[in-house]
């Protein structure tokens, strides 16, 4: 996926998949596009002194496919983790945020890619979206 808003200074790229999968590409493109770019505009918006980044993982975990996009623009709160995958849900009030792109990227991801998506808070203000996609 190419996003030309996130430089490649800030992008970090792990592939180990050596595993052929079907897939519906372009809905896949757009859920990962989507992801990459909230994690841009968090890494923007947080003030800290660590150097920004965004990592994209990608590796086969027994049948699945799991596409790890992590980034250090500040946790989520944990009372928002699961209210980000709501529609019209956007913690982007004072910009103008819709809060349809988490909800659509979900919506791709399970009902038409027939995966899951999750999202975690890590150390060192470090949050993880996870998508796993059955590999048949």
């Amino acid at each position: 996926v190419n996003i030309s808003t996130v430089t490649d200074e800030l992008i970090h790229e792990e592939y180990s998949l050596n595993q052929d999968f079907k897939t519906h590409e372009n809905e896949l493109a757009t859920s990962i596009a989507s992801i990459l770019d909230n994690a841009k505009e968090a890494i923007d918006v947080f003030e800290s002194d660590a150097k920004k980044f965004i990592n994209i993982k990608t590796f086969v975990d027994g049948t699945n496919i799991k596409v790890e996009i992590s980034n250090n623009g500040g946790n989520i709160p944990e009372n928002l983790l699961e209210e980000i995958f709501t529609p019209y849900f956007s913690t982007k009030e004072t910009r103008n945020g819709v809060g349809l792109s988490l909800y659509i990227s979900k919506m791709i991801v399970e009902l038409h890619l027939k995966g899951k998506i999750e999202v975690e808070n890590k150390e060192n203000d470090i949050v993880v979206f996870t998508v796993v996609l059955p590999i048949v």
